[in-house]
């Protein structure tokens, strides 16, 4: 299909939602339908929807006669996989659409205007080939945070003749490229801003998943193995590993998921305490007393609450922001082995505590073969999304299917591990550690807000206490949409015209790890196709308001869709 719904909705059995899912519908915007039955009051329903990506019948530069100049610039930190993203946006310039004059800007944003451009190519052993990169981590371009003057940038480009320009970096990056893509507006120039989303904690909401994050996973992986090792062999041994996440603790998440080796993962969503009886000291001292040894991985961003309090002088707000406009965050992993150390000595337990961080050598590797597919398919989308015309938009997989979103609806919200959902109920049951550490009481103690309920709390204490208590899904159903065989009105073109099809599929599918959908019955089948052939008005008729993109015209002129 040519677009692709941007949310799934809960028990929807084939016909149509409840009252409660329709309100949730109509707060969405991009495409509206309607549906209804006999025992539902007909109702308008918005769905956010996104283009799909891919190579398009027409595009809006003259590639073939030397029209393009592009360039790639990556902006932020590392993360495994950024090379073959630059290597797979040559390629696919240079080898689907025959451009050659492709540049690299050096060291992120600042290189537009204080560096010289370094022509790219794939030519084997040619200067400026990058045929063999993506076997590199890092990016040969050089990367760097802050630097951005969207007046400079916008001038450079202007100067230099450039026409499209490829983006690679996280929600900050994206927050220039979208200034970028306005000054151009506003200039009038034809120029395609294509941004590629990088950011190796997998914390952006929109799309299903960054690439770098299953090689994090993987590489984070050898870190909690060889912490085990080290714990294991040394009587009353700690492991502690600190990994990334300053947001959000899906790195954290995963790898312990992942190595089934890990007792207790600390992460920024779920605050904790680390004395007490239900603090994470009392739960490691379990954990040793009954295995002699155990296992912590926590994300570099919790606990910061923690340290807020015990650390008198500033709290992080007053530390500072780096180039990059990020707070400052302590180090939470040095810290937390201070405090386990005196809590567990406290309590009459020598405790040797081998603590490891192994953020640098996760965000300098090669990716892995999954995140070098969609190094390619992220990168390729691009291409051909802004060889198409379409500008303000970065590439992205949702719902399992790959699209281009706009900058904006990109990074509207943080992606994060939600308490309440499977992945960290997953987490907890293999662990077997508390859903949530502490109980109001303990947490207004140490100067932290409630927020958790005393009853959750005192439901959930540790298993060798209260017994084995973990907190388990919501068994529901949950059926995603995707629309296929039509463009729709608002898909205008870069040469004006307009396509438009007076039909429409509607297909129901299991979103990727969940729970089976319950089965569809042969009257509620029949009921779906027979609302889907009712087209009596105009209000029938599936439309879009929006896609919050543009495309560029003939003349230069970037018209919104």
């Amino acid at each position: 299909g040519d677009y692709v719904v941007a949310t799934t909705v809960v028990n929807f059995h084939g016909c149509a939602p409840s009252s409660k899912e329709c309100t949730e519908l109509e707060n969405m915007s991009a495409m509206s339908f309607k549906a209804g039955d006999s025992n539902t009051e007909q109702k308008s329903q918005k769905i956010v929807c996104f283009p799909r990506a891919g190579p398009r019948a027409s595009i809006a530069f003259d590639s073939v006669r030397g029209e393009v100049r592009a360039a790639i610039v990556s902006c932020g930190g590392l993360c495994p996989g950024m090379n073959t993203v630059i290597r797979e946006l040559v390629a696919c310039l240079w080898n689907q659409y025959g451009v050659r004059d492709i540049f690299g800007v050096k060291n992120g944003f600042r290189g537009f205007y204080s560096e010289n451009l370094v022509p790219l190519n794939m030519q084997p052993n040619a200067a400026g080939s990058v045929a063999t990169m993506h076997r590199e981590g890092g990016t040969f371009l050089g990367t760097s945070r802050g630097g951005f003057d969207v007046n400079k940038v916008v001038d450079a480009i202007e100067h230099r003749r450039l026409n499209t320009v490829f983006v690679i970096g996280g929600d900050g990056t994206h927050k220039g490229a979208q200034a970028m893509f306005e000054e151009v507006r506003r200039r009038k120039l034809k120029v395609a801003i294509a941004c590629v989303p990088k950011t190796i904690d997998n914390d952006i909401a929109a799309i299903d998943k960054s690439f770098g994050f299953d090689t994090a996973v993987e590489e984070a992986q050898r870190s909690i193995r060889a912490a085990h090792v080290e714990a294991e062999s040394a009587p009353m041994g700690v492991g502690l590993v600190k990994l990334m996440g300053r947001h959000s603790g899906f790195i954290a998440v995963h790898s312990s998921l992942a190595s089934r080796d890990v007792d207790a993962t600390l992460i920024p969503e779920v605050p904790f305490v680390v004395s007490g009886p239900n603090g994470v000291a009392a739960f490691v001292a379990q954990r040793l007393m009954q295995n002699d040894h155990a296992l912590v991985v926590v994300a570099e961003g919790a606990g910061q609450d923690l340290m807020d309090v015990e650390h008198s002088g500033k709290s992080n707000d007053e530390l500072g922001r780096d180039a990059s406009g990020n707070i400052v965050f302590r180090d939470v992993g040095l810290w937390l082995k201070d405090e386990l150390r005196k809590e567990l000595n406290r309590i009459g337990l020598d405790v040797n505590i081998k603590y490891l961080d192994p953020t640098y050598s996760i965000r300098a590797i090669p990716p892995n073969a999954s995140d070098s597919v969609y190094c390619t398919l992220l990168a390729h989308g691009a291409v051909h999304g802004a060889m198409y015309g379409f500008s303000g938009f970065t590439s992205g997989r949702v719902n399992e299917r790959h699209c281009l979103l706009s900058i904006p609806r990109a990074i509207e919200h943080l992606g994060v591990v939600d308490p309440q959902k499977r992945t960290y109920s997953r987490l907890i049951e293999s662990n077997n550690q508390p859903a949530f550490w502490g109980d109001d009481h303990e947490r207004q103690a140490h100067g932290l807000g409630g927020g958790i309920s005393s009853d959750a709390n005192n439901s959930l204490r540790h298993p060798l206490v209260m017994g084995n208590r973990t907190v388990t899904p919501h068994r529901h159903t949950t059926t995603s949409f995707s629309s296929a065989g039509r463009r729709v009105v608002s898909d205008r073109r870069a040469d004006g015209t307009q396509h438009i099809h007076d039909s429409i599929a509607v297909t129901h599918s299991d979103e990727a790890d969940e729970d089976e959908p319950a089965p569809i019955s042969d009257e509620d089948e029949h009921r779906r196709k027979k609302l889907l052939r009712k087209k009596k008005s105009k209000e029938d008729e599936i439309w879009a308001e929006g896609l919050n993109t543009t495309t560029l015209d003939s003349s230069g002129t970037i018209d919104s869709i």
